[in-house]
């Protein structure tokens, strides 16, 4: 993993909101996270969310034709959790949102099947159960994207996860915390969970 960065990249991704990294996983990894993804995948079913988390089922509405999506497979995948937890990573997107520490919000996978519906244009945080400016992956959580239909006969396959700022509180939206979780929470409750989003990296941390 390729986690070291130019000023020139930073100061792309803040000036655009997203940064392409080349060269970000070596081609073994590649395999590695897609066998695994495509694996942890095949045990959940119509679940949206792996493991603990809000009871959502894919169904077949027209959303559920844009994409097959499967969320937090960090927490059924030592694989993907190797990848979504490294420290260096943790650290690269803190350099790129300049924080001081982030946890995993969610992972994603995203799978558009053959002439799927498009992903239409949107932002991703106002859906989120926080706000903040800081919520990242390769893009910001406010940078506005989106995906065409696949128009071939074969999948395009794509993993993400979402990463959020230590220190964020809770702003009253479920999106995919677990119920019970949910409901103990109050808006402006600190979401510190470790068991749901553990921490990734925070500078000064002793390993």
């Amino acid at each position: 993993m390729r986690t070291s960065l130019s000023a020139e990249e930073i100061a792309s991704y803040r000036d655009n909101g997203f940064l392409v990294c080349r060269q970000f996983l070596d081609s073994g990894e590649i395999a590695t996270l897609k066998g695994s993804i495509l694996e942890a995948i095949e045990t959940m079913g119509r679940r949206k969310i792996a493991g603990a988390g809000a009871d959502l089922m894919e169904g077949e509405d027209y959303y559920d034709r844009v994409y097959t999506q499967r969320i937090n497979l960090w927490r059924i995948s030592d694989a993907v959790r190797s990848i979504m937890m490294r420290p260096e990573l943790g650290r690269m997107i803190c350099d790129l949102e300049g924080i001081d520490g982030l946890r995993v919000w969610h992972d994603q996978a995203f799978i558009k099947e053959p002439f799927a519906n498009p992903t239409t244009l949107h932002l991703d945080t106002p859906y989120w159960s926080f706000f903040s400016h800081h919520a990242a992956s390769f893009h910001n959580g406010l940078t506005a994207h989106g995906a065409g239909v696949n128009m071939t006969t074969g999948r395009r396959i794509a993993m993400s996860c979402a990463y959020m700022p230590t220190g964020s509180h809770f702003n009253g939206q479920q999106n995919i915390l677990p119920t019970g979780y949910f409901n103990s929470l109050k808006i402006g409750d600190p979401l510190d969970n470790e068991a749901f989003n553990p921490i990734v990296y925070r500078r000064g941390a002793i390993a």
